[in-house]
């Protein structure tokens, strides 16, 4: 399928760049237009943002489980899915932000760390980082036919950390009301970096789908 998949990288690719460019903008010039630069906004929920972010996701599990299905081999399969089913989760909190109510919810019944603006990536980021790193080290093995594809999957994931780990973590530590600007701007590169890396991730498991579909 390297036409779909060559569809899919220039839709998404064109609506990361019209999303950022237009907070750009808005940012710029104070958010006129409310609803519809909310609608666009990089920090809002239920919006064309969060669309963006959970289908890129989404198409990436599905991708996952397609390679899966079409491998002989058992531990293979396994990863794959396994892949496919973190992908599946993660585009369902896109939308409907499991991670802002676990998190709290963990740290308040067992842990009362008193970080309130950060509860879920104190709590959540850590076992979600040793995942995906012991996840990376089992797929190694499987790119190594396929370089190129698996340097887009860990610059995507490495990307896509350090917005919803890295930069969120510093975004408890600015007051919005007092600093808007400043917050504001923290968002925007917060967000940015996420669909960037959603998008890499994308883009490298398609380029794995269609190496291995011109290998069997």
């Amino acid at each position: 399928m390297p036409s779909l998949t060559s569809l899919l990288e220039k839709i998404f690719f064109r609506a990361i760049c019209l999303l950022i460019l237009a907070n750009i903008f808005f940012a710029a010039f104070g958010w006129p237009y409310w609803p519809f630069s909310r609608f666009l906004g990089l920090g809002g929920e239920s919006n064309f943002t969060t669309w963006v972010s959970s289908s890129m996701m989404l198409i990436a599990g599905i991708f996952a489980f397609l390679i899966g299905f079409r491998s002989s081999e058992d531990d293979k399969k396994e990863t794959f899915f396994l892949i496919g089913t973190i992908l599946f989760f993660m585009s369902c909190d896109e939308t409907a932000m499991i991670h802002e109510y676990l998190g709290p919810t963990i740290n308040q019944a067992f842990l009362r760390w008193p970080f309130p603006k950060t509860q879920w990536v104190i709590v959540l980021a850590p076992p979600a980082i040793a995942v995906f790193t012991a996840l990376s080290l089992k797929c190694k093995p499987y790119f190594r036919s396929a370089a190129h594809s698996g340097r887009y999957l860990l610059a995507g994931l490495v990307t896509f950390c350090m917005g919803a780990f890295a930069v969120e973590m510093s975004i408890g530590f600015f007051d919005p009301t007092r600093n808007m600007m400043a917050s504001a701007v923290e968002v925007c590169i917060e967000e940015s970096l996420e669909l960037i890396g959603a998008y890499l991730f994308l883009k490298g498991i398609m380029l794995f789908w269609n190496h291995e579909s011109q290998t069997t």
